[in-house]
């Protein structure tokens, strides 16, 4: 077995792990910008009433739970794995090294130090590869199977975010629409009756005061 096949096996697993950490940004993204949004849209709801803020509410909630699910997920992704490595080159070369006197000293008279601390060498190597690529293959598993529920959650908190935002654009902007409409609308009425008004009230005046006259011309008369 040559030791460059484990040895490519082991990059890639390390490879495999940085990959997973970058992989982590975007769902963290949306997560972030999702969670503003169902903020922003329960502290500017107050106006839906009825069955459309019933719905409004059990999408919001729906979407709340799957976003803290996905938080969860995410921080499993991250939090509380361990990885092997191998060890120092310069602990490498001692171990290496101690080989090659093991072998002059305990060896066979008709075998070469050199050659056989190499071959043990890289009988130990291959196995310590094999061990750590396993192990940090498994660690990456566990860390792939959160991240692909943590996507998933993702997903449907947007799903449910959008959903939400249905009756929440079709209540909620006409309502204040109708209701700055109907504020505009009162002092405008109000404008246009007062002149009329204004002009009753002058003719009831002046009908009174006429008839005041009439009253006093009469009474001044002399009766013959």
């Amino acid at each position: 077995m040559k030791i460059e096949f484990y040895q490519d096996l082991y990059r890639l697993e390390l490879e495999r792990r940085e990959q997973l950490n970058g992989a982590l940004s975007l769902p963290v993204g949306l997560l972030t910008l999702l969670g503003g949004l169902l903020v922003i849209m329960l502290k500017e709801s107050s106006w839906i009433g009825g069955a459309a803020q019933v719905v409004f509410l059990i999408l919001v909630g729906a979407a709340t739970v799957s976003l803290l699910a996905s938080a969860v997920q995410l921080a499993r992704s991250f939090w509380g794995y361990s990885f092997q490595y191998l060890a120092k080159s310069k602990d490498l070369l001692q171990w290496h090294s101690k080989l090659v006197s093991h072998f002059r000293e305990f060896g066979s008279p008709d075998t070469q130090p050199e050659l056989e601390a190499e071959r043990e060498f890289e009988t130990r190597a291959i196995g310590r590869l094999a061990e750590a690529t396993s192990f940090n293959a498994t660690q990456n598993d566990r860390r792939s199977e959160h991240l692909f529920w943590a996507n998933g959650l993702v997903l449907l908190t947007l799903v449910l975010t959008g959903l939400a935002g249905i009756p929440y654009a079709l209540t909620g902007p006409r309502t204040v629409s109708q209701t700055q409409g109907e504020t505009h609308d009162q002092p405008a009425r109000a404008a246009s009756s007062s002149p009329s008004s204004s002009k009753q009230d002058r003719q009831v005046s002046a009908s009174a005061t006429t008839s005041a006259t009439g009253e006093s011309s009469y009474a001044g008369e002399p009766v013959r």
